[in-house]
């Protein structure tokens, strides 16, 4: 974006209107929004009396007929994760501008593919009674706060060409981010928390909620702020970088992940360490987010070795007891040299 289009674009979402040609959207209100939520409850109880499955009915219905099941949804959980291990090497290679390039088409066209899987899904919740309700509510919301050349709509408007514009009228999370960390909102942004809130940011209309766009702007102008707080704050380039921002938010969550489980692990360990055992046998628990692949990693490179001699061992297929393990084989052997060191005082 431009200069003009910030410039018209904050303008916009400071007014807190939506406007189109003659059409306009106003900020609701408290007391619309809270009767919306009886226009929901209302069209549920219609949806359930026409005989519409609820999202649990609906859940049950694909696993039966085999359209969504345990297999669909590890395939979107594991294209999640690739998502994120992307995102993840770009911040790690952040100054390898033709990496990043590579890159950023590969994740584009896994987020295709992972919207193509989820939407699937989707198809089948929007002819749920949760979905009818919901549109009926945002329709009734919706018409509550919309005009046409300052006349408000029709009951007999196209809800559909209403809906649409609605949406149109919410900014996506890629401007929204553009528009938080730069000028004119920024200065605006600095402006309001240095005088304590004394300059005033939204001219929405008395006992009026903020928008969606709002909202998303001041969670992205304290996102931004937060960052450049961190003690391991990005450079510039990489928070400009809206994908590269994203691999930083995902590096530094596992790595808060990692230490905690590390500590929760050695924590469990510390008993058994006391006891003088030279190794112990963890159980994996999913549940507690403690994963094979968790506790593999806090094995150091010598440990990861015996790992994979014994493992290979095992894949031959003879039956094999404790003592014949290669690793607990070759201890033998340095124990029984050390032995006969001492007690000759000759090296074998």
């Amino acid at each position: 974006m431009d200069n003009r289009q910030r410039d018209y674009a904050i303008a916009a979402i400071r007014s807190g209107i939506f406007i189109e040609g003659n059409f306009r959207i106003f900020p609701s209100s408290i007391e619309d929004i809270l009767e919306s939520h009886r226009i929901y409850q209302e069209g549920y109880d219609e949806a359930i009396k026409d005989g519409l499955m609820t999202t649990s009915d609906i859940d049950h219905m694909m696993k039966v007929r085999g359209l969504w099941g345990d297999r669909e949804e590890k395939e979107l959980k594991d294209m999640q994760k690739q998502i994120e291990n992307i995102k993840c090497l770009m911040f790690q290679k952040r100054k390898n501008k033709k990496y990043l390039k590579s890159s950023r088409k590969n994740l584009r066209l896994n987020e295709v593919l992972y919207y193509n899987i989820a939407s699937k899904q989707s198809a089948f919740y929007s002819q749920s009674c949760e979905s009818f309700a919901e549109t009926a509510r945002l329709c009734w919301l919706i018409k509550k706060v919309s005009f046409i050349d300052n006349k408000k709509i029709d009951d007999d408007y196209d809800m559909n060409q209403l809906v649409s514009l609605y949406n149109r009228s919410m900014l996506s999370d890629t401007i929204i981010r553009e528009l938080a960390r730069n000028e004119p909102w920024r200065s605006l942004w600095s402006s309001s928390i240095a005088s304590l809130g004394q300059i005033k940011l939204f001219y929405n209309k008395e006992k009026a909620e903020n928008t969606i766009n709002q909202k998303n702007l001041i969670l992205w102008s304290n996102t931004y702020d937060k960052i450049q707080e961190s003690p391991d704050c990005p450079e510039e380039d990489a928070i400009k970088d809206d994908d590269v921002l994203d691999g930083w938010f995902i590096h530094s969550r596992r790595e808060r992940e990692k230490d905690k489980k590390k500590a929760e692990l050695e924590s469990k360990m510390s008993n058994v360490k006391s006891r003088g055992a030279d190794e112990t046998f963890v159980m994996v628990n999913e549940e507690d987010g403690m994963s094979a692949e968790d506790i593999y990693d806090f094995n150091d490179g010598a440990a990861r070795g015996v790992i994979k001699q014994r493992a290979q061992a095992i894949a031959k297929g003879k039956p094999l007891e404790f003592i014949d393990l290669p690793d607990v084989q070759q201890q033998g052997k340095i124990a029984a040299k050390e032995a006969i060191k001492n007690k000759t005082g000759r090296t074998v």
